[in-house]
């Protein structure tokens, strides 16, 4: 073949061996420094976290036996090669912590969702109370997203909890279908938060025929300790109590739960949390005390009653559940920074009560009803009731289930 035929005329390149370049997007350019912006974010903070436990934390380099030194977190720089798509890479969407030898410079990256410093420890021949002091367990919330949240109340709600432990988010995007979760990573990455210490934020997706399940089993590989997950108030299955996916979550995982009842977010400055001393209430208020203090907002505790006579019961109920939230080793410290106030009402109605005050407050927390000797949540319609007909967002707050119950519950649930 001539080079005139490889080139064309007077050498010019013919245009079907011109590669196509694809013009540049400003949107897109826009995009990934957001993007990156973001990353850089959450690295700061996870750093920020970081940093103080393992200052002391001597891990041996595996060059010169010198000593790996801690320099932050940074985005991975470790890409994915799409299957069957030669030249087609993905940068994964990982944070990772960054140690270097202080002798021969040597770099080691490990994945911050999966360090473990106290194992490292442990294996190295640590003093006990220094792999202790590794191994405290960092508070982590699971918050489920659709991806079509018509606001921002659950992230704000899981960011603000999470962040005020000094704990993660894991923002979990379940589909029954392949997962497009670029639009939520764009919703997650454009959040900004309005009060507290920012919580680092991990967005987890997956695909699963069974959504509940899928929740219940990404909650226990990340070990969280609060799920958060949005409830309509009602079900549209006859045979489901809160709802195919809620029972599945409510009746299977091994942490607190809330059901988000979504109105809407404001400016939080007044919290009601009606109570009649069940065994859901304290986690309830642990999440109370939590929140009014990241709002600097009052929380209200109320009791109905329905004869004066068993009023001075009420605030027995109120004063018991204060003293066992002032043993809690996190509220402890906390208890005296939150303005709380003891509410007994003598009313008939105990829903039409609560529907009427809770609409003098910005956010209602209530605890789910009893569970069944199964282990199993009961149908309780007076929560339904006053969930749907709230003036606040509402959130449903139940317990984790025991281990007995969970294994009794799988046996003859």
């Amino acid at each position: 073949m001539s080079d005139e035929s490889r080139s064309g005329p007077a050498g010019k390149p013919n245009n079907h061996d011109t590669p196509h370049r694809k013009p540049f997007d400003e949107h897109e350019i826009a995009h990934a420094l957001e993007a990156e912006a973001w990353y850089r974010g959450q690295a700061s903070r996870l750093s920020h976290r970081w940093e103080e436990r393992l200052d002391q934390f001597n891990l041996p380099c595996p060059i010169c036996n010198g000593a790996l030194v801690f320099q932050g977190a940074r985005r991975s720089p470790i890409f994915e090669f799409s299957e069957g798509e030669p030249g087609i890479v993905t940068p994964l969407k990982l944070l990772a912590l960054t140690f270097t030898c202080s002798r021969c410079g040597y770099t080691a990256d490990f994945d911050a969702e999966l360090f473990n410093p106290s194992r490292l420890a442990e294996l190295q021949g640590a003093a006990p109370e220094q792999v202790a002091a590794l191994s405290v367990a960092e508070y982590r919330v699971l918050v489920s997203l659709a991806g079509d949240e018509r606001n921002e109340t659950m992230i704000r709600l899981a960011s603000t909890l999470a962040g005020e432990r000094k704990g993660e988010v894991v923002a979990l995007h379940v589909s029954r279908g392949k997962a497009h979760d670029e639009g939520l990573l764009w919703k997650l990455q454009n959040y900004r938060p309005d009060i507290g210490d920012p919580a680092v934020v991990r967005l987890l997706s997956q695909e699963s025929e069974d959504v509940g399940e899928a929740i219940v089993r990404a909650a226990r590989r990340q070990r969280a300790q609060f799920i958060l997950i949005g409830w309509r108030g009602w079900s549209r299955s006859e045979q489901a109590i809160m709802g195919t996916v809620l029972d599945t979550v409510l009746n299977e995982a091994v942490s607190d739960v809330g059901l988000v009842h979504d109105r809407g977010l404001r400016d939080v400055r007044r919290i009601l949390l009606p109570t009649a001393g069940g065994p859901n209430t304290p986690p309830t208020l642990h999440i109370g005390l939590d929140l009014a203090r990241a709002y600097e907002a009052e929380l209200h505790l109320l009791v109905v009653v329905q004869t004066p006579e068993e009023e001075r019961g009420g605030y027995a109920v109120l004063d018991n559940l204060l003293r066992e939230a002032r043993l809690d080793r996190h509220h402890a410290d906390h208890h005296a920074d939150v303005n709380i106030e003891q509410r007994v009402i003598v009313a008939k109605d105990f829903v039409q009560t609560v529907v009427a005050e809770s609409s003098f407050y910005d956010l209602l927390l209530i605890g789910a009803p009893h569970r069944t000797w199964r282990g199993t949540l009961r149908l309780n319609n007076k929560i339904g009731r006053i969930v749907r007909n709230a003036a606040p967002t509402a959130v449903v707050v139940s317990a984790r289930q025991s281990p007995f119950g969970l294994w009794f519950n799988r046996i003859f649930g």
